[in-house]
């Protein structure tokens, strides 16, 4: 026979009794997002020196130049480092949508997110994987940019697909296979 004192009696009830006046939907933590896959948010600016030689982009980048061109349907931007292996795979994925969709008003953007990383390895390490549209860094600046896309998150590559008007429309922290297709989605619904 199995003793149970009132009081652990009383206090398995109130427990019980809290545990279910609380809401048990997951919520962004629980469901794999984070705040900063906020849709509809505001895109951070900046302006942060290209230090890809294989990209034909002006010494100095920002996000409103990109959203303001014309030309410009959707822009990609990833933060990324030499020392991410899934980042390898993505900047692969993001060279091939670069090279397909360029023409169609797609700007690919990396930004070099640890600010322990040298502007020579990061350089090195794009320049193996034939990446050909810009990259960005500014040590003083990568963590702070990142910090305020990500918004707390240390997962690599983090990667945000920002409207012409500037605002986020889809993030994926983490490699996903599935980012390809989304883009390329994305870029025959705004090509109509």
């Amino acid at each position: 026979m199995v003793r149970i004192s009132t009081r652990s009696l009383v206090l398995w009830a109130l427990g019980a009794i809290a545990c279910s006046a609380v809401d048990s939907s997951p919520g962004p933590a629980e469901a794999g997002l984070s705040p900063a896959c906020e849709a509809g948010r505001t895109a951070h600016s900046f302006m942060l020196p290209n230090i890809n030689p294989a990209a034909e982009a002006p010494e100095r980048t920002t996000l409103s130049d990109l959203v303001a061109a014309s030309s410009t349907r959707l822009v990609v931007l990833t933060f990324t480092s030499s020392y991410c292996k899934p980042c390898r795979s993505e900047l692969k994925l993001l060279q091939r949508l670069h090279e397909q969709y360029a023409g169609a008003g797609l700007k690919v953007i990396a930004i070099g997110a640890l600010k322990s990383e040298s502007i020579d390895e990061l350089r090195m390490f794009v320049a193996r994987l034939g990446v050909t549209f810009p990259v960005l860094f500014d040590p003083l600046e990568a963590e702070y940019l990142r910090d305020e896309y990500l918004q707390g998150s240390q997962t690599l590559p983090g990667t945000f697909l920002v409207n012409s008007e500037g605002r986020i429309e889809e993030c994926w922290l983490e490699f996903s296979q599935g980012l390809e297709a989304a883009i390329a989605g994305r870029m025959r619904e705004v090509g109509r």
